[in-house]
């Protein structure tokens, strides 16, 4: 039984992931998905080599790791902890799909920075003993440098981006500016507001026409009710049965064409009411499809030119 528990504490150790950092600060909910777990992360929790971190909407983070690089991760953030050695051979290799990431560089940023890097959906950050912030949405990938300097490569070129300078990528086009971090942060308090505005109104006007789509479909089944059986006409239709009963046909006596004629109105009035059903689910269907669409236009807000001009913001790449 010893020898049964010496083994797996030894495979543990040598095939499980290491610490590599631990949680500072926790506001709101944060996940971890670890291998095939998603755990709720809390103050003093470990943090693992391979870790992917997923922040809450109005939630934040803050994780220092063994090396003493500080991490604060913002509101719906998705980051990924790829790679991590702080002996032999210092690396430090992180990857951000999206959301607010704050860097203060620690030991292997120092001494190994070309082995530092984040690599994002358009451009891959390398640092040279930086302190950085990185915003990054659908279409848009901003980065301000605030001690330091960090290097930007994206396929088409490289931008060195020293402190005091902020790197603006919208739909694969970059620019730099002279800021500070308070203009970072405002601006990017400005790009939320205008996606959580859009939001609301796209989330009212897919409830508004799931709403009247169900009105209309439960309207147009009551109408199709009424004028199958309302009841003067069910009333009618049991005496004129009565009277007929006497004289009616055997089967013997009908052909298949009278067959067909007495049967299809019936036939026709339910095949009616699926059709009906059946478009409405589909104009339901295309609704949510139509507002889909519409929500995959929220990379496309952004800073535009007039807005950094009221800022007095220094383009540092002409105009």
């Amino acid at each position: 039984m010893k020898i049964l528990v010496v083994l797996v504490m030894f495979f543990s150790f040598l095939f499980g992931n290491k610490d590599i950092g631990k949680v500072l600060m926790l506001r709101g909910a944060v996940q971890c998905h670890r291998n095939t777990q998603e755990i709720s992360l809390k103050i003093g929790d470990a943090i693992q080599e391979g870790d992917k971190i997923v922040v809450a909407k109005r939630s934040k983070i803050q994780i220092m790791l063994n090396d003493e690089t500080l991490i604060t991760l913002g509101s719906k953030t998705e980051y990924s902890f790829d790679k991590y050695n702080d002996s032999d051979k210092p690396e430090l290799k992180m990857s951000m799909n999206r959301g607010f990431l704050r860097t203060i560089s620690g030991k292997i940023g120092k001494l190994a920075p070309k082995r530092f890097k984040l690599k994002t959906k358009s451009a891959t950050i390398g640092i040279r003993g930086t302190g950085w912030e990185t915003y990054i949405g659908l279409n848009v990938e901003n980065t301000l440098c605030f001690k330091g300097e960090v290097v930007i490569t994206t396929p088409q070129q490289t931008f060195e981006v020293p402190a005091g300078t902020m790197l603006l990528m919208t739909n694969s086009k970059a620019k730099r500016y002279k800021a500070n971090v308070h203009f970072f942060h405002k601006q990017i308090k400005k790009i939320e507001a205008k996606i959580e505005k859009k939001e609301k109104q796209e989330e009212h006007q897919t409830t508004s026409q799931e709403k009247n789509s169900e009105q209309k479909k439960e309207s147009h089944s009551s109408e199709i009710k009424k004028d199958l059986l309302p009841e003067e006409v069910h009333s009618t239709i049991q005496e004129e049965q009565i009277s007929v009963e006497e004289n009616t046909p055997t089967q013997e006596d009908l052909d298949p064409v009278e067959i067909q004629e007495i049967t299809t109105p019936l036939e026709q009035n339910v095949d009616a009411i699926e059709l009906d059903n059946a478009k409405i689910v589909q104009e339901v269907d295309n609704s949510k499809n139509s507002s889909q669409e519409k929500t995959n236009d929220f990379g496309n807000i952004s800073l535009d030119e007039e807005e950094l001009k009221q800022e007095s913001v220094t383009p540092i790449d002409g105009p």
